[in-house]
Formats: C-alpha cells, sequence, structure tokens
C-alpha cells in the first residue's frame, strides 16, 4: 500500500501533457479532453519514472576531518588547529614507520637465504640492481610520507642517514645497486624536507628538520670535493712517475761522464727545491697557528627564551684567514648540574667578518663553551660579497640580499636578531636562495624576517659559501 501511495502522490504531482496535440491533461484523465485520444498507461508510468529519474540529488563525496578539541574543520596537511591551537597527532598514514622498516627487514632476510654460488652470481649480478634490491626500492618510493610532526621526523632522520655518501665517491667503488637504493632515500629525503616546510612553518620542530638537510648536504658536498682532490693527486702522482721515467731514460743515454755532470747537476737542483719547500712548508705552518688564532676570535652571546630556550653566539674573525670554527657548548643549573651539550661547525667564515651559530636547549643557568678553528680548504668564502637592504613593516623586516661577487653562492642563512632597549626580545632566520639553493652573481632574493614583539633595533648577519 506504501508503494502504491507514493506512486500515486507522484502521479498527482505530475503535470502531464498529450502526446497527440500537447494539450495539457487533467490529473486522472484516460482521454484527451481536445483530440479524444486515449492516454496509455504504460506512458504515463514512463513520464512518472522519467521525472522521478530527473529530480536533483545531493551527493557527498570524501571526507571532513575536524579538530577532536574544538570541532574546527582541517585542511590537509594541518599539525595544528587553526583555531584553538591543538596539536594533531596519530594521523593516519597508508603505513607506519614500524611496519615500512619491518618490511625492509623482510627483504633483506631474502638476500641471505638467496646464496649466490656461479661466477656470473659473484661478478656479475652482485654489481647490477637485483630483484632483492629493486623490491627495496620499490617499497622506498612507494611509501607515503608520514602526516605528523613525529613520524615525519623520524621517518627524516631514517632517510638521511640511509643516503650512502661514499655513491659521490667513485674511490670506494660502490655498485650500481647500492646507489640506486641510496637514490630512492635521497628522492624521499628531499620530498620529505618539502612536506615539512609545508606543515611546520617558522617553528622550532622544522629548524631540526633544516638542520638535518643542511648538514647532510654539507657532508655531500665535501665528499665530493675529496674525490675531485684524490683524482688530483693522482694525476699529480702519474706526472711525477712520468717525469722521473723520462729522466731515467734520458740519463741512461748519456755517456758515463756527461750523465755524471747531469746527475750531479739534478741531484743539487732536487735538494735545492727540497730545502725550499721544506722551508715554505715550515713557515706556512708556523703561521697558522690554531691557539693564537682561537684567542683573537670574538665571540657575543645571547640568550632568548620564549617557552624554548636558544643561546646564540656572534663569532667575530678578526684574522687574515678563513676559517672552519666548531663550537662545542655545555649547560648547567642553578646547582652546577650538567643539563645538556651541543657542538656545531661554521664552515667558510670569511676574514674580517662575523658569523653565527646558535643553539635550543632546556632552561640554564650558566654555561661553558670552548671554540677551536682550522684554515678553510674545502669552500670559497663569499660573505663580503653579500650586500642587503631593509625596510621595516608592521611585524617584520623585507629584507633584499645581492650577491655581488662572481661565485655562485650556496645555502646563505641570514639571521636577524631583534631588540628593545639593547636588550634581545627575538629572532628570525631564512634561506636566500632560488629554487636550486643558490644566489646567482648580480641576483637579488628579498625575504621577511618576523618580530611581533616590539622592538626598536634589529642586527642582520649573513652566512654562506660557494664552491672551490
Amino acid at each position: 500500500m506504501e508503494g502504491l501511495e507514493s506512486e500515486n502522490n507522484i502521479s498527482n504531482n505530475s503535470v502531464r501533457f498529450c502526446s497527440n496535440c500537447g494539450t495539457k491533461l487533467d490529473v486522472d484523465a484516460k482521454f484527451c479532453k481536445n483530440c479524444g485520444k486515449s492516454i496509455n498507461q504504460d506512458e504515463k508510468k514512463k513520464d512518472i519514472i522519467k521525472e522521478k529519474n530527473e529530480q536533483r540529488k545531493v551527493v557527498y563525496a570524501g571526507k571532513i576531518y575536524k579538530c577532536p578539541n574544538c570541532g574546527e574543520i582541517l585542511n590537509s596537511f594541518v599539525t595544528n588547529c587553526p583555531s584553538c591551537g591543538y596539536e594533531i597527532r596519530e594521523t593516519k598514514s597508508s603505513i607506519s614507520i614500524s611496519e615500512f622498516v619491518a618490511k625492509l627487514e623482510e627483504i633483506e632476510k631474502l638476500r641471505t637465504t638467496n646464496k649466490k654460488t656461479g661466477l656470473k652470481d659473484i661478478f656479475v649480478d652482485s654489481y647490477a640492481v637485483n630483484e632483492i634490491d629493486k623490491q627495496s626500492i620499490s617499497l622506498i618510493r612507494n611509501f607515503s610520507i608520514p602526516n605528523n610532526k613525529e613520524d615525519l621526523l623520524e621517518f627524516f632522520i631514517l632517510a638521511s642517514s640511509n643516503i650512502n655518501l661514499k655513491r659521490y665517491n667513485d674511490n670506494y667503488g660502490t655498485s650500481e645497486s647500492e646507489d640506486a637504493i641510496s637514490d630512492a632515500w635521497e628522492t624521499k629525503f628531499e620530498q620529505a624536507y618539502e612536506k615539512a616546510k609545508i606543515m611546520f612553518g617558522n617553528t622550532q620542530e622544522f629548524r631540526k628538520i633544516q638542520d638535518i638537510y643542511d648538514k647532510k648536504h654539507s657532508e655531500i658536498r665535501k665528499t665530493k670535493k675529496s674525490y675531485i682532490y684524490s683524482l688530483i693527486g693522482i694525476f699529480a702522482l702519474l706526472l711525477f712517475m712520468l717525469a722521473i721515467i723520462y729522466g731515467l731514460v734520458f740519463f741512461i743515454n748519456k755517456n758515463s761522464s756527461q750523465k755524471e755532470n747531469d746527475s750531479n747537476n739534478v741531484q743539487s737542483a732536487i735538494i735545492e727545491n727540497k730545502d725550499s719547500v721544506d722551508i715554505k712548508n715550515e713557515n706556512n705552518e708556523s703561521s697558522f697557528d690554531e691557539n693564537t688564532i682561537v684567542k683573537d676570535l670574538k665571540v657575543t652571546q645571547y640568550k632568548y627564551n620564549n617557552g624554548d630556550t636558544y643561546t646564540i653566539f656572534i663569532i667575530d674573525n678578526p684574522t687574515e684567514y678563513n676559517l672552519s670554527i666548531n663550537v662545542e657548548v655545555k649547560f648547567y643549573n642553578k646547582d652546577g648540574k650538567l643539563v645538556g651539550s651541543k657542538d656545531g661547525t661554521i664552515n667558510a667564515v670569511e676574514k674580517k667578518t662575523k658569523t653565527f651559530i646558535s643553539f635550543s636547549s632546556e632552561d640554564y643557568e650558566k654555561l661553558d663553551y670552548k671554540l677551536s678553528a682550522t684554515e678553510e680548504k674545502y669552500f670559497e668564502c663569499i660573505t663580503s660579497s653579500l650586500s642587503y637592504e631593509s625596510v621595516k613593516a608592521k611585524n617584520k623586516e623585507i629584507v633584499s640580499l645581492t650577491n655581488n661577487g662572481t661565485h655562485v653562492a650556496n645555502f646563505v642563512k641570514g639571521y636577524a636578531l631583534f631588540f628593545k632597549d639593547n636588550k634581545i626580545v627575538n629572532f628570525d632566520y631564512q634561506y636566500f636562495s632560488d629554487d636550486d639553493g643558490s644566489i646567482k652573481p648580480g641576483k637579488t632574493i628579498t625575504k621577511e624576517m618576523n618580530c611581533y614583539d616590539e622592538y626598536d633595533s634589529v642586527k642582520f648577519y649573513f652566512l654562506g659559501s660557494a664552491d672551490k
């Protein structure tokens, strides 16, 4: 009965017209009142069904995610609620870190069970990318980057530790398989970094990721440099050996008296040259005295607390040397108990310039620090070739940095310290670079340095390097 009533309701609400003459029909009409044509009941049902099917429907697609604390609708990649600030944890991903690592271990177990016996297995398949390696690479490349802070940071560290630095130095002779696996990890490393920039913004967690990212890229660049230097050394050694062979052949073909005279002359020249080189090396070694250099360095400390405690070192290098400086810091509470220890290295510290380094820690009462320095050998210093202009705006400084030098400046980092009555009230930093992480000669990069506290002065510091 309910079905019939529903159909009758639809019929009563339907407007029908004669299929012969087009005249509007009465609700229950069986014949057209104009032309007398019989109204086919099948056509009546078809009209009803057609009208019913043509009615618009509302279809909901996808899911709406809300904050568990206040109910605010959340966008993608949000780690904190924009309304109440609640931290979103345990966001679902396709596979957890622990499951991901467990699957990698299961694949590696297959390597130990599939033992290789033939010469082809040993000398060919061991070098090429085998099926087990392909499974590992596929798992790594298809792994979805986590959507919460803890898992993303854990995966970022995992990816960083699995990038094989040896592949950037052919002296180690890495296999095609090792290179392919390392490339897969490096790809996910870069993807995780880009996702962290979107998720974290300018937060303490992103600064940790930025430090890991910078350190890994610095290690890669140093590995590449060491390989180039080793090639230069091998080439120089080959030239030296060829010179010796040529000299031996030359002297053997001379008569005994001439050979003796030439030998004496060459021997004297070698001794004289050796003495000259030894004297030069002694002068160079004696001229760079680390203890003297470290004593000449001038250090200014700033302590800033906004819930987290930051210690900032401004180091002035007044010497005539380009340096690589290492800073070791120990933090103590009011009872004299050690509560933290940090260290960091600043590369490409140009002579007659200032540089900076910062450390985050729990709150402390006092600290001790130790500096060590070596002469910079791996990077070109570019700080003196950088110039900047700053425009003050609401809650920020708009800074334009220009590379006036001839070298491509890599990973240029800018620090802004904000002061009120000569007391630090905030700080911010930005990387000034284009898409490939550098500033080309003559190029200008503009960034915003934010401060949401009232300030009356600001100091800027910049640091970067170039390949030799």
